[in-house]
Formats: C-alpha cells, sequence, structure tokens
C-alpha cells in the first residue's frame, strides 16, 4: 500500500488544532478524514522538531516534482542567496515606484499593477546596468549574437 503524502501547510494546520484548540488526534482525523494514528506521528513529530520538520519534508517534495518534469530549482541551498538578489531587488523596484502611497481595494487590482509593471519592467524601463537596455532589447541581442 502506497503511503499517501500530505501538504505542510495541512500538516501544520491540524498540529495547531491540536496545540491550540485542544482538539484530540480522534476529533482531527474525523474532521481531515485523516486517520488518527498519523496525525498522533504529526502531533509527535511536532513536539520533536517543532514546525520545521513538516516545512523541510514539504521542500523536499517540491524539489522531487521539479526534477520529475525536467525542472531546474533557481534557489540556492540554505544560507546562500545569491540568486535571491535579483528577486528582491526587482520587488523593491516595484514597491517604490508602483505600490507605496497607494491603497488596493481588492487582489484584482493589485495583480493587475503587478502585470503590468512586469510588461513595463521587461519592455520600456530603460536600465543603465544593461547599457540603457530594457531588458527585452539586452536579451534579443544576445540572441543574436
Amino acid at each position: 500500500m502506497r503511503k499517501r503524502k500530505y501538504d505542510a501547510e495541512l500538516i501544520i494546520k491540524i498540529v495547531k488544532g491540536h496545540i491550540e484548540e485542544g482538539l484530540s488526534s480522534r476529533q482531527l482525523s474525523v474532521q481531515y478524514n485523516i486517520h488518527h494514528g498519523i496525525i498522533e506521528e504529526w502531533i509527535v513529530q511536532y513536539k520533536h522538531n517543532g514546525i520545521n520538520a513538516f516545512l523541510q519534508e514539504d521542500q523536499s517534495r517540491v524539489y522531487s516534482m521539479l526534477t520529475q518534469t525536467g525542472m531546474t530549482q533557481s534557489m540556492s541551498r540554505v544560507g546562500k542567496c545569491i540568486d535571491n538578489g535579483p528577486m528582491e531587488g526587482f520587488w523593491g523596484i516595484l514597491k517604490r515606484e508602483r505600490y507605496y502611497g497607494r491603497r488596493f481595494t481588492d487582489r484584482t487590482s493589485l495583480v493587475a499593477m503587478i502585470e503590468d509593471f512586469i510588461q513595463y519592467y521587461n519592455t520600456e524601463r530603460l536600465q543603465r546596468n544593461l547599457g540603457v537596455l530594457t531588458p527585452m532589447e539586452k536579451h534579443e541581442m544576445y540572441f543574436a549574437a
């Protein structure tokens, strides 16, 4: 019999239900339709290893999915966040140029603003570090050579 995989978010929600609300493993079992023995294992894991035990398990599952589909994970190892810098810079620019000082009343308008900014950033926003070109112009020059 194959062991069923559970997502870390669900496991954390169930363990919090036990700890914060005082629900028994049997009550949680009925609520989530998961065998109470599995829930008891999660509670023991949490008591020994904290919440990180579930997050690490979920990360390895994501990595496994990526490799099975032929995708490459872009993140460095823990504590080596060198490839995180460009995205942090991008989000900083987005917040500075389009987010701060504005009020978004719903998720749709926020998502639309982000999508519009990504289009603008890639096709219209000149960048000095790219030789006063847009990212798409630099990309096209690179592949034309």
